[in-house]
């Protein structure tokens, strides 16, 4: 009898320790952004500490809110009166945020397709362009802009030009069709698109401007490339292509002098790539990544693919068509309701949620920011502050550089001791400060991540 109690017991202890592990494992989810947008997200990125989307929405959270809104892992509010057309594409350089599509107007102001926002007004940037701006980027120091348009007043320019501070400038003679992507890869601007030449030359689909010539990317793709990323010092494109340089691939490749294809890719369309992590992270269409069931999102990790996401997005449109990392979280836009069995309108946050946890019975005497716990931690920490009274309380880390990383509290809370989990997985090694306000204080401390 004795040893079939101990047996019990000892079943029910393993049990419980499954549960709890099986709890801690999967502690990551899905999360809405209050009620999300009314209509499709089709770009993400971080400006000014907030994560701006845009698409072809007019309400966020329930607030008016023209084709482009911030959130601060709070509250909607909109950038200014926002557009009266489609935003595409989003782009950030200093303190300037850009934005491409197919509006007219942009915060009242007459534009064409293309704008500039200086975190409180809006201008235009000369002529604009006579069709859709689909991405912009930055390369020796100037802004360059790709998409379906021809001319810019008077000037032509094929899907490509170059701004010069005061005008827009061809390159060449540009594209023969449409370009989707940009990026900087080997001191070179490389674009993705639809098109087959590029400056006259031969280009299947992908090229490299250099400052004066055109160059293609090996054999380039059978079909359209419609995101470019860099990911562990090699050069990625995704879209729709099932060939590179006439090898068979899925929609994905990575180019580091030539091509070479992701296991078995994916069986349908990618319009969106970002890094979380040390991932390469992947959306769109499909729902299967290198044969294994996923939904519209999934993992690489430069030598295979994976799901951590759970049974990932769909309903609406069932598309991912934008990806972007703020405050320790992966945000996914595009025309989805679900996202991992939670309601979502639109855009979803995959990531740990923060708990703020009260410790101890008595009231502070004072106001009090305490060391991290373990400094150097690797890749979790603990931080602890005191509050005499109710206070509306933030509590941000920033990088070395100032950069906002991670929003850990911000919200009215009694008076107390309160402590938190900060995860850094997704960060790299290095300086870190975290900083709270709270009432009338202001505190700043240091801590360090090692990996």
């Amino acid at each position: 009898m004795n040893h079939s109690l101990r047996f019990l017991k000892t079943c029910f202890v393993l049990s419980l320790l499954f549960l709890f592990t099986s709890e801690n494992a999967d502690a990551q989810s899905w999360t809405a952004l209050g009620t999300g947008t009314n209509a499709q997200i089709r770009a993400l990125t971080v400006y000014n500490n907030e994560l701006i989307v845009a698409g072809d929405f007019t309400s966020a959270g329930g607030v008016g809110a023209n084709r482009i809104a911030r959130w601060n892992n709070t509250a909607w509010t909109p950038l200014g009166l926002g557009t009266n057309g489609v935003i595409s594409t989003l782009y950030v350089l200093g303190s300037t945020l850009y934005v491409g599509g197919t509006f007219t107007s942009v915060g009242g102001v007459g534009v064409n397709r293309i704008a500039r926002w200086n975190g409180s007004n809006w201008t235009a940037m000369a002529n604009g362009f006579n069709d859709e701006v689909l991405a912009i980027w930055s390369f020796n120091s100037e802004i360059y802009a790709a998409g379906r348009f021809t001319m810019s007043g008077t000037t032509a320019v094929n899907r490509i030009a170059r701004w010069d501070g005061t005008t827009w400038n061809a390159l060449g003679t540009g594209l023969n069709e449409h370009a989707h992507a940009l990026r900087v890869y080997s001191n070179e601007l490389v674009v993705g698109g639809a098109f087959t030449t590029a400056g006259g030359v031969s280009a299947n689909r992908i090229a490299k401007w250099n400052g004066s010539i055109w160059t293609p990317l090996g054999l380039g793709m059978n079909n359209e490339v419609y995101a470019l990323i860099i990911y562990n010092g090699n050069l990625y494109a995704a879209g729709i292509f099932t060939q590179v340089g006439g090898v068979g691939v899925n929609r994905i490749a990575s180019w580091n002098g030539s091509w070479s294809g992701l296991g078995l890719g994916t069986n349908s369309t990618i319009s969106a790539l970002t890094v979380y992590g040390s991932n390469l992270v992947v959306g769109g269409l499909f729902t299967t990544a290198g044969g294994i069931g996923v939904n519209r999102i999934a993992n690489w990790n430069g030598s295979a693919w994976s799901n951590p996401y759970g049974s990932g997005l769909t309903g609406g449109g069932d598309v991912v068509s934008a990806l972007g990392v703020y405050t320790s979280g992966l945000f996914a836009g595009g025309n989805i309701t679900i996202a991992g069995g939670t309601a979502v309108n639109n855009i979803a946050r995959w990531g740990d949620p923060v708990a703020v946890n009260e410790i101890g019975t008595g009231i502070p005497a004072e106001y009090k920011l305490y060391q991290n716990y373990p400094n150097p931690f690797n890749p979790s920490t603990k931080i602890q502050f005191a509050l005499p009274k109710s206070s509306f309380v933030s509590l941000i880390v920033y990088d070395a550089l100032g950069s906002e990383v991670a929003t850990l509290v911000n919200e009215q809370l009694n008076a107390g001791t309160y402590e938190v989990d900060f995860d850094a997985s997704s960060l790299a090694s290095g300086f870190y400060f975290y900083k709270i306000n709270a009432g009338d204080f202001t505190s700043v401390n240091k801590m360090i991540l090692i990996k």
